[in-house]
């Protein structure tokens, strides 16, 4: 793609530099974090957040290079019990799954990299359910009526991703002639599976 050149106008060596040291594979296939993994998770948002520009640059190399498959899934279903990694996770699937500015030069890349991530997440049960199971502890301290302002923000993450993977699965993508109606379908079935 030549539009996919107009997205990486950014320190992209220090941003590959970043994702190349988030974590691994093994030998047996098993996903490993770097020592380092958190703050270079929260070192990753701040590109993200640092990225103003219409086209989203920074999410746009992201999700060219599968960052969302290769990393952040296998991360979520490797280490569920490590709360730390799956909040940076799930604040970085929010910034890359965040609704496409439709006046971009580069709506249409950006759409058709963001659907391969949504494709990944409605794919990958077990890592979408460490998502949603962010909401226990928010659930277990409504009832017994103590809500924190971390409690909302819990929520507030979670809720956000759903409505992101939402609204990306229904999208029209240029290009693409997936039928809005199967995608709906395999949405549902993702919130079934998950539930």
């Amino acid at each position: 793609f030549d539009m996919l050149k107009e997205c990486t106008e950014f320190d992209e060596p220090h941003l590959l530099s970043l994702v190349s040291s988030v974590g691994r594979k093994n030998t047996e296939g098993l996903y490993v974090p770097d020592e380092q993994c958190a703050e270079t998770l929260q070192d990753i948002q701040k590109f993200l957040r640092q990225d103003a520009s219409v086209e989203q640059k920074v999410a746009c190399q992201l999700l060219a290079w599968n960052f969302v498959s290769k990393d952040l899934l296998p991360i979520l279903r490797h280490h569920s019990a490590n709360d730390e990694l799956v909040i940076h996770v799930v604040k970085l699937i929010i910034f890359l799954t965040l609704p496409i500015d439709a006046s971009s030069r580069t709506a249409n890349v950006q759409q058709s990299q963001q659907v391969l991530a949504i494709d990944a997440i409605l794919d990958d049960f077990s890592a979408t359910r460490v998502i949603f199971a962010v909401l226990i502890s928010p659930l277990i301290d409504f009832e017994r009526g103590v809500i924190q302002p971390k409690t909302l923000k819990r929520v507030e993450l979670v809720f956000t991703f759903v409505r992101n993977v939402v609204l990306a699965s229904v999208q029209k993508v240029y290009g693409l002639d997936a039928n809005i109606s199967v995608r709906e379908e395999r949405m549902i079935n993702w919130f079934n599976q998950c539930s």
